[in-house]
């Protein structure tokens, strides 16, 4: 019996770290025993395989952000929801109770600025708090 270890795992391994790509998952399923194509045979099938398979992909790039809930009277909903579409604040939910809750993806590296730009557009009436830090697309 001839012994094909190493030919699956570190060359596909190797393929994904030249790549420079996170959070990657990469199945190989192998029909057959593969003793006609040999030790390198194999390698290359699946070093091609996936080259192939990554070329093909979608990247998502997912940054690390903040999600912000603020809390606002009415009256400053609307404004924040338009300073948010002209700027670099996505909003993923807002829910009407008491006050208006809005929860505002945010940049980590632009998250003092946010607090700043939502205190001066409510006149310092907004109840800002950090809900979570996530990967957004």
């Amino acid at each position: 019996m001839v012994n094909h270890h190493g030919t699956a795992g570190v060359p596909i391994l190797d393929i994904l770290r030249g790549s420079k790509l996170q959070n990657v998952l990469v199945i190989v399923t192998r029909y057959f025993g593969g003793i006609l194509l040999g030790t390198g045979g194999l390698v290359k099938a699946y070093t091609d395989s996936t080259k192939e398979a990554l070329n093909k992909a979608i990247v998502v790039e997912k940054i690390l952000q903040r999600q912000y809930e603020v809390e606002v009277p009415y009256s400053y909903n609307d404004k924040i929801v338009y300073f948010c579409k002209n700027n670099d604040y996505k909003i993923i939910d807002t829910k009407y109770e008491e006050n208006a809750k809005l929860y505002i993806a945010v940049k980590n590296e632009i998250a003092s600025k946010f607090e700043k730009d939502m205190q001066d557009i409510s006149n310092r009436e907004a109840s800002i708090k950090i809900v979570i830090n996530e990967f957004y697309a």
